[in-house]
């Protein structure tokens, strides 16, 4: 026999009563215990487990719209979650993945644009950057590492063309340009090599063209260029800085395959 409307809607209401009962509750000392459902705006914010206040398992958050945001695993009493961020798209579409531990990140994260390419990878202990930093160009090549210690960048700091070769290394100490730099044409020639002391142009600065010569000398004292001169010392008119292309212009500049 079949329900009047009526009460397959006292049914449908019932059972939503009972599974809100369910979820979202919080014990007599004011935990919050078992499957959670949180609202933002009358949307979806997240869902998950609790037991002692403690998040455990698999946690999803959403995007306004319904899509799934983020996906993290809580571990170790809920210290460590393992963590996946999607695009707002249909299908999960990976952004970015990693740890965080006691809510800072921790180890390697991995980042991707929207065509599922790695776009860079990052190192972190203790929510500071630390260890290897790469970047990748829009397929996948590898642009930049660089090497942090405490969110601070030190070492050798190297860029790539898209075709592999390097175009420009620099020398970093506790954050500072410090010792030899060196940019290069797509040939692999070397075009420029000088020095940097305390994060400022240091002697004397060295262009070359493209067939190896020296092309001009710059003498630089206390970061200021003070005089320009040919490979056999005879002094050139000086064009400064303002002038000239700046040294962080993109590496496709110089490409000419591109």
């Amino acid at each position: 026999m079949r329900l009047p409307n009526f009460s397959l809607i006292l049914v449908f209401n019932l059972l939503i009563i009972f599974t809100l009962s369910a979820q979202n509750t919080i014990d007599a000392q004011g935990k919050k215990q078992g499957k959670w459902v949180k609202y933002q705006n009358s949307n979806k914010f997240y869902e998950g487990q609790f037991v002692d206040d403690v998040p455990v398992g698999e946690f999803k958050y959403y995007y306004p719209n319904g899509h799934i945001k983020i996906r993290t695993i809580y571990t170790e009493n809920g210290r460590l979650n393992r963590t996946k961020i999607f695009f707002d798209a249909f299908k999960e579409k990976l952004k970015a993945e990693g740890n965080y531990f006691d809510k800072k990140k921790d180890s390697t994260w991995n980042y991707y644009n929207e065509a599922g390419y790695l776009i860079s990878i990052e190192n972190y202990r203790n929510g500071l950057k630390s260890g290897e930093y790469k970047v990748f160009n829009y397929v996948g090549q590898l642009h930049l590492e660089e090497y942090y210690q405490n969110d601070t960048i030190t070492g050798t700091s190297i860029e790539y063309f898209e075709n592999g070769a390097l175009f420009r290394s620099i020398i970093f100490k506790n954050g500072k340009r410090c010792g030899v730099f060196k940019l290069f044409y797509p040939e692999g020639n070397i075009k420029l090599k000088g020095a940097y002391k305390q994060d400022i142009r240091d002697s004397v600065w060295t262009t070359y063209t493209e067939n190896g010569e020296i092309e001009f000398l710059d003498y630089y004292v206390k970061g200021f260029l003070q005089m320009r001169t040919d490979k056999d010392g005879k002094e050139l008119k000086i064009i400064y800085e303002e002038e000239t292309k700046p040294l962080n212009i993109y590496p496709s500049v110089f490409d000419p395959k591109l």
